[in-house]
């Protein structure tokens, strides 16, 4: 497992966190 995927996985994750706040409102 390379750091390239972890890294992605880490933005994805803080990506769906700030953008869930938006859609729940």
């Amino acid at each position: 497992v390379g750091y390239r995927w972890i890294t992605r996985f880490l933005a994805l994750g803080l990506y769906a966190l700030l953008l869930m706040p938006g859609f729940l409102q």
